[in-house]
């Protein structure tokens, strides 16, 4: 082998190498033009490889057949070469590129017969012997190898006419891709033609065409235009995007900028010189920087054309390898289209869209502040629209200057104001609303919400603030909404000459109290609705009852406590006062159980009505009244005190004497100065709001009672506190030999033992919580404090037991308080989708039980739970399909939730087995209960049954009682009587006896 064919093979394999990893790429691709770009590569290949294999033989037919096999290669190549020209060039769908390459599958078959025949029959090319090897003879072509030379030639140039013909309809930047070809092909050629005229070389070079053909092509018109394609796209969306781009290293040094950049932050100059501090500075953007924050918007004010305008800012870093910072991303939004134009706030709608999208980008806790101009559209009516807007202008700035930065400012509705800050106690708040009075020169009104890490929705913290502030403009009577109060208590005074006197005192004395104890701003509202109207319900009792000087009769005493009753219709009857309905209902309960209307105990009264109850009577008995005189103040807290823990809270009670029987000490019952009183009991609350409001008493009294064991666990002392908390008295522990197990639920008592011999095994000290049966049967939740200590006196070990009730703690009252209000923060948590199942839309399992648990624990309510099961739901889906199966589970989920009311509840626990709560007055009987749970059952079944074929229900409904009392025993209740109706044929209910 000489040195000319070794020099030929070695070219070849690097050709073939560099063609196979070319093939690789593309057919990894899974691109229909590269699909076929690589099929022409493999053949191209073949081609090559055939060559050079004739070099090694001998024989003349095998010479002849590795010659057709090169043939019908090169064929081949340039057919699927052509394919990907037409697909490259968008006209895979064009009929007559298509007609086009049907007629070269023609000729390629045509083709490939005659180089199958030529080995046998020499039709197409002869043999002759040049320089002592077989070369094709080109002294004998004859048509068919003319056939075969205008095929491929043919296939070639098509391909290259569609590259010219995509490269004179395209746009100048795409250009580059079809001209790649064409120039490529034309430098093979020339180098071919230079081979043979300029070299004196046996072996034909131009097979390599085939080879190289394809991998150029791909790199070039695949690769290189394509990457040159996206970095002019790069650059023109980088310069003309609709947002300044501003990029700073890691160290805060500027590193790139676009013209949008340049023109909106026009009053700032972007050099090289320019910090990352210093340009968060002059965009007015808070210094949110810190290593968890990823991502964050924000928005700032830039001085653009002598003007504050508004500007959004997106933040993101940008990492590198192994997750380090290598630059900050900083996104400058022209704000106009979702900004107010008047004030420079966000717009409303704009602001609810991306909070809906992208809640996360605040951090919580949050506190949300709604204002809104008194009379505004009054005032825009009588002097014009230009008047209204001065005013809202002066107040939006006043707003932005009063707040801090990075405060989210809105435009709400109907002309309101927003403010989003960081959390911030409600003091502060009012101190920096009281900054914003002094500019803004109009009256106003303000309310305060939050949203909190546990209930993220802003929108709805907006909402109940927006509630909160039309309940204060009723209040003023500067608004036009306060008309509907106004005849309200017009009503009220033609009933009471002295409602007007009484209201204002309650009010003033509600807010102080309400300051004292920490309640929020939409709880203050409430309170003071609720002063002037929890005896708005005297409207409807006779003049001759309401007014009698003497003693009323038992019949005339009934009459008077309807208005409780009265006074809660009529608030339900109006919008804006359906939230104080039932406090109002509720104002005349008693701590002890032996009030008005509905006999409510201790907290299951609303912690506003318990309010209203200690600051109405105390204002009733230092008044005058048609049947008595005034008390003496002081006279008046004695009995405040006498009465705490049977008509009043006790812990209201202790918090209202506390500010007031230093002031009120020693002052006759003198009418005219009463109010100086209260204005000074007011005044101290105010000026003492800050300590209060931020402290909320933290440092309190917790009321505890303290008892000893002997070696039996017999009780044998106690203190004055004892019968408070369990209803015991001294007399009782020694007549009945009171032992400590006596105080425990029987169903808690291996539970106890247990513990209490686990714990003390390690430490003569326990600390525990556990439940307390009382006297009279009921149950309290107590933290329990027990040590064992030996007694010198009477040389036996003792046990020194201090016991406080956990539901009157003060951190118990602030979390229960509003039982109304909890609620309904529940309720909305539970429009987070996190909490739902993706299929029914019912609670999930954990937010299921987690609810139930609460109002299984809080008492008030008797509770049934009811299973409901498929029966034979996989034989259903099996001949239906999955999809008929979910939209089966769908249809009874909607079903069973027609059927219960507002305060049941329902879960998917399993694929095809759901669970519900039924929540009961607790006098209900349980005949009443089981109808209910066949009703349920009788509704789902008939609306399932709708279905072609659908399978039946099996359900089970298990009521408390003293086997089934939480949440789990209730739940496996339910489930052995639902598993009870399938073992008797499914499609039942069954009860528990």
């Amino acid at each position: 082998m000489d040195r000319s064919t070794v020099t030929f093979i070695v070219i070849s394999l690097v050709f073939i190498a560099a063609a196979l990893y070319q093939a690789v790429v593309s057919f990894r691709s899974k691109r229909v033009e590269l699909n076929r770009l690589a099929t022409g590569t493999v053949f191209g290949v073949f081609a090559v490889v055939f060559y050079m294999g004739r070099l090694f033989i001998e024989s003349s037919g095998a010479f002849m057949v590795w010659t057709s096999l090169c043939l019908i290669s090169v064929a081949v190549a340039m057919f699927y070469f052509a394919r990907f020209s037409v697909h490259f060039t968008c006209l895979s769908e064009n009929k007559w590129a298509r007609l086009l390459l049907r007629c070269f599958s023609l000729g390629l078959v045509l083709d490939a017969v005659i180089w199958v025949v030529n080995p046998f029959y020499p039709w197409a090319i002869g043999l002759e012997s040049v320089s002592e090897r077989m070369l094709l003879s080109v002294s004998d072509k004859n048509a068919f190898y003319v056939f075969h030379l205008a095929l491929v030639f043919t296939m070639f140039a098509t391909s290259i006419g569609l590259m010219l013909f995509r490269y004179a309809r395209e746009p100048k930047v795409y250009r580059k891709r079809y001209i790649g070809p064409s120039i490529i092909v034309a430098v093979l050629l020339l180098i071919n033609v230079l081979l043979d005229e300029f070299t004196d070389l046996e072996l034909d070079y131009s097979i390599e065409f085939y080879c190289l053909l394809p991998v150029c092509v791909y790199w070039y018109s695949c690769r290189f235009a394509v990457i040159d394609l996206i970095n002019y796209f790069n650059d023109n969306i980088f310069k003309n995007i609709d947002r300044g781009v501003v990029l700073f290293d890691y160290k805060g040094k500027l590193v790139v900028f676009n013209k949008m950049a340049e023109q909106l932050l026009a009053g700032i100059d972007l050099n090289v010189s320019l910090t990352q501090k210093d340009f968060m500075k002059f965009c007015n953007i808070s210094d949110f920087y810190s290593e968890s924050v990823e991502v964050y918007s924000t928005q700032g004010f830039v001085n653009r054309d002598d003007r504050i305008q508004p500007i959004r800012c997106d933040f993101r870093k940008i990492k590198g390898d192994g997750d380090c910072l290598v630059g900050n991303l900083f996104v400058i939004s022209d704000t106009v289209a979702r900004t107010d134009l008047l004030t420079g706030f966000h717009s409303w709608e704009h602001f609810k869209n991306f909070v809906a999208k992208d809640a996360s980008q605040f951090t919580y806790p949050l506190t949300v502040v709604v204002c809104d101009l008194n009379n505004l559209s009054r005032l825009n009516n009588m002097k014009g629209h230009n008047v209204g807007d001065r005013l809202l202008i002066g107040m939006a700035d006043a707003l932005r200057e009063a707040f801090p930065q990075g405060s989210c400012f809105v435009r709400g509705e109907d002309a309101k104001l927003i403010v989003i800050c960081d959390y911030m106690e409600l003091a502060e708040v009012n101190e920096r609303m009281e900054i914003v009075k002094k500019k803004v020169q109009s009256s106003f009104q303000y309310a305060v919400d939050g949203a909190t890490t546990w209930n993220t929705d802003i929108v709805d913290a907006i909402d109940s603030a927006t509630h909160t502030l039309m309940q204060k403009k009723l209040l003023d009577r500067s608004s036009a909404h306060s008309e509907l109060l106004t005849s309200l208590v017009r009503a009220l005074q033609e009933c009471d000459s002295d409602t007007e006197a009484h209201v204002k005192r309650t009010q003033r004395m509600g807010a102080a109290l309400g300051r004292k104890i920490g309640l929020s701003d939409k709880q203050q509202s409430n309170l003071s609705l609720l002063c002037l109207l929890h005896d708005i319900g005297k409207i409807g009792i006779p003049l001759d009852i309401l007014n009698k000087p003497g003693k009323l009769s038992e019949e005339e005493w009934n009459t008077i406590k309807t208005h409780a009753k009265k006074g809660y219709e009529i608030a339900k009857s109006s919008k804006g006062l359906v939230e104080i309905a039932d406090m109002i209902l509720h104002h005349h309960e008693r701590w002890d159980g032996l009030g008005y209307p509905d006999g409510l105990k201790g907290e299951q009264i609303p912690l506003l009505s318990r309010i209203i109850a200690v600051v109405d009577s105390f204002d009733a008995m230092v008044s005058n009244r048609s049947y008595r005189a005034a008390r003496p103040i002081e006279e008046a807290i004695v009995e405040l005190e006498r009465c705490a823990g049977t008509q009043f809270d006790p812990y209201l009670v202790s918090e209202f004497v506390a500010i007031c029987r230093d002031i009120a000490k020693d002052v006759k019952p003198d009418e005219g100065r009463f109010d100086p009183i209260f204005d000074e009991i007011v005044n101290r609350t105010k000026k003492n709001g800050d300590e209060n409001n931020r402290s909320l008493h933290r440092v309190h009294n917790v009321m505890f009672t303290r008892y000893v064991l002997d070696i039996h666990n017999a009780i044998i002392e106690v203190d004055e506190n004892f019968e408070k908390m369990t209803g015991f008295t001294m007399d009782d522990v020694r007549a009945k030999s009171l032992r400590q197990l006596d105080l425990i639920p029987e169903e808690d008592l291996t539970e106890y033992l247990c513990l209490v011999s686990e714990v003390l095994a390690k430490s003569p000290m326990l600390y525990c919580e556990h439940r307390l049966k009382r006297k009279d049967g009921t149950v309290i939740y107590v933290f329990c404090i027990g040590k064992v200590f030996y007694d010198s006196v009477s040389r036996e070990t003792r046990s020194e037991i201090i016991v406080t009730n956990s539901s009157n703690t003060y951190a118990m009252m602030m979390m229960k308080g509003e039982a109304k209000e909890s609620a309904a923060a529940r309720m909305k948590l539970l429009e987070n989708p996190s909490s739902r199942d993706s299929l029914t839309g019912f609670l999930n399992p954990e937010t299921f039980r987690r609810d139930a648990e609460e109002k299984i624990t809080y008492g008030k309510y008797r509770v049934m739970a009811l299973a409901v099961d498929v029966d034979g739901y996989e034989k259903f889906c099996e001949s239906k399909g999955r999809e008929t199966g979910e939209s089966f589970l769908l249809l009874i989920s909607e079903a069973l939730n027609d059927s219960l009311r507002e305060h049941d509840m329902a879960c998917r626990l399993g694929k095809d087995f759901f669970v519900a709560m039924l929540f009961f007055e607790k006098n209900s009987p349980p005949g009443y209960m089981y109808d209910r749970a066949q009703q349920i059952y009788d509704k789902v079944s008939v609306t399932v049954s709708s279905e072609a074929d659908a399978p039946t229900l099996s359900m089970g409904a298990a009521l408390d009682c003293d086997q089934a009392k939480n949440y789990d025993e209730l739940i496996e209740a339910a489930e052995n009587l639902m598993r009870t109706s399938k073992k008797r044929g499914g499609g039942r209910l069954t009860v528990s006896e």
